[in-house]
């Protein structure tokens, strides 16, 4: 019973600090910007690529790009394998 004295307002006490205020955003506030004065991305999109058209084909992932004040999804896309980028330069 002892326990019991004790426990109760402890586990309330805990419970209590698990309350969060709702917020509330006034129409016409902005976000709040980043370092770059626009506010942070979308999470990325699940993209299905599929498999590479050809042999020696990379996967490039899609993402966000800020255009016109607003974020625009670019899609992702297979690139072909770029011969002069992979081979080391003779000197």
């Amino acid at each position: 019973m002892q326990t019991l004295k004790w426990l109760l307002p402890l586990t309330l006490a805990l419970l209590a600090g698990c309350v969060v205020a709702p917020t509330t955003v006034e129409p016409g506030s902005a976000p709040e910007l980043g370092a770059r004065g626009q506010p942070a991305p979308p999470a990325p999109r699940l993209e299905h690529p599929g498999r590479p058209t050809q042999n020696g084909q990379f996967w490039i992932a899609g993402h966000w790009k800020w255009i016109d004040g607003r974020y625009q999804w670019q899609a992702g896309r297979w690139e072909s394998e770029r011969r002069e980028l992979a081979q080391p330069r003779q000197r």
